[in-house]
């Protein structure tokens, strides 16, 4: 019985990234050990402009707010008088109806040529890996696909502060929608810590396997056997594949995955 139910839930989950992989960008589910191992630079930095660039010998740049500004038109004259009059709030309505709504970005992308990549100007706060390709308080450009379809990251908050993972190539820092990339705010404690100097101790040591089913964990295996599937998902949360005293790699144990997980307190940790 259980045979089958793992079976089925591989096939549905395999069928789901064909489906996806057909209309869009589709990612294997990463675990944030192994999203810090496989790239060339993980960062926290602060998002500070956006732009387009085009396909020309040299390429157009856009601000990423360009279909958020107001286009010009004429407004109706308002004296100095009625503006410093703070009792009097028509000419205020007025300025008001005279701005037209805000296009949308399908509209404000009408007509013009497809951008070929989009570009995330961002200030570096802490290198976690990648000295060799930038450093602390330097600005530098992250590039990503024009689109989501293609795996483009899109929609980050200026000023807010990200985990990025990515690699360079050809003197460009690349993300994409397949790395790492987090509102700094939103990561657990061990996932901080991780960053530091816990997940590093786990790469050229230990593997991740994914499972989709039931999943079997081998005595003393190089290891660490990961459903993203189930809800939590602890491991992501909470731990990191490390070798243990015994000689293999398994997941370090601690009071909050044991909480996530529902285990008792006094289970020794590796």
């Amino acid at each position: 019985m259980m045979s089958s139910m793992t079976l089925i839930v591989g096939l549905v989950v395999l069928l789901t990234m064909t489906i996806q992989d057909t209309y869009g960008c589709s990612c294997m589910p990463s675990h944030p050990q192994e999203q810090f191992c496989r790239s060339n630079f993980v960062i926290k930095a602060k998002v500070l402009s956006h732009r387009w660039i085009y396909e020309t010998k040299e390429p157009t740049h856009e601000p990423a707010t360009t279909w958020q500004q107001v286009p010009t038109t004429p407004v109706p004259d308002i004296t100095t008088a009625e503006v410093m009059d703070i009792d009097n709030e028509i000419p205020m309505q007025r300025f008001r109806k005279a701005l037209p709504p805000l296009p949308s970005l399908e509209e404000a992308m009408k007509g013009r040529p497809q951008p070929m990549m989009q570009a995330w100007r961002v200030k570096v706060i802490k290198v976690y890996k990648g000295l060799d390709y930038m450093k602390e308080k330097e600005y530098v450009e992250l590039f990503t696909p024009p689109i989501d379809s293609l795996c483009g990251v899109e929609l980050l908050e200026m000023d807010e502060h990200y985990v990025f993972t990515g690699n360079s190539r050809d003197e460009r820092l690349n993300i994409n929608a397949c790395g790492w990339t987090q509102t700094y705010k939103t990561l657990t404690s061990k996932q901080r810590h991780g960053l530091k100097k816990g997940y590093s101790t786990g790469c050229g040591e230990c593997r991740i396997q994914t499972c989709f089913g039931k999943c079997v964990a081998l005595p003393n295996a190089d290891i660490c056997t990961w459903m993203p599937f189930m809800k939590p998902d602890c491991e992501a949360l909470y731990s990191k594949c490390i070798r243990s005293k015994k000689g293999g790699c398994g997941w370090h144990r601690n009071k909050l995955l044991k909480e996530c997980q529902g285990e008792d307190e006094d289970e020794t940790e590796q």
